[in-house]
C-alpha cells in the first residue's frame, strides 16, 4: 500500500511540473485598430491556433497565430443579411482550413424577440490563410425554434 501511495505522489508531482508556461503574448500591437474580444480558441494542426471573436462594432473576426504565438493574420467575416451577429463556433478541417458558424439576426441578443424577429445561421468555409472558399446560409425560424 505504501509503495502505491509513494508512486502516486511522485507521479502527481511529475505531472504538475510539466505545466510550465511556454510563452505569454498580448496582441495589442497587431490589433490596436480593432476592438476585438475573443470567444473561442481553436488549436491547429500546425501547432498554432485561431481565435474566433467579435469586434465591438459587430463583425466576426478571426486571428491566427503560429506555435510561438506570433500573429500571422486577422480576417473579418462579412455580415450578409442582418445587422447583428454572434460568433458561434470554429473548427479546423482535415486540409488545415477552417469552418466557422455564425448567427445573424435583426435583433440584439440582449433584446426581446417578437414576431418580426429573424435570424439565420451562416457557415463559412475558409482556407488555411483565412480566405473564404464558400458561404452557406441556413434560414432559421427563430420564433418557432
Amino acid at each position: 500500500m505504501i509503495k502505491q501511495i509513494v508512486f502516486l505522489i511522485f507521479f502527481s508531482q511529475a505531472a504538475i511540473a510539466q505545466l510550465d508556461t511556454l510563452w505569454t503574448k498580448t496582441y495589442e500591437e497587431e490589433l490596436d485598430s480593432l476592438t476585438m474580444y475573443g470567444e473561442y480558441l481553436q488549436p491547429t494542426l500546425d501547432g498554432g491556433f485561431v481565435v474566433l471573436g467579435q469586434e465591438s462594432a459587430g463583425s466576426v473576426l478571426l486571428m491566427k497565430a503560429d506555435s510561438d504565438g506570433e500573429h500571422l493574420w486577422t480576417k473579418s467575416l462579412p455580415l450578409t443579411t442582418y445587422e447583428y451577429v454572434d460568433a458561434i463556433s470554429i473548427d479546423e478541417t482535415s486540409d488545415s482550413g477552417l469552418v466557422v458558424l455564425t448567427m445573424e439576426s435583426n435583433f440584439s441578443c440582449s433584446g426581446t424577440v417578437d414576431p418580426t424577429s429573424k435570424a439565420i445561421l451562416v457557415l463559412f468555409r475558409l482556407d488555411m490563410n483565412g480566405y473564404t472558399l464558400w458561404t452557406r446560409y441556413h434560414f432559421h425560424d427563430y420564433i418557432n425554434y
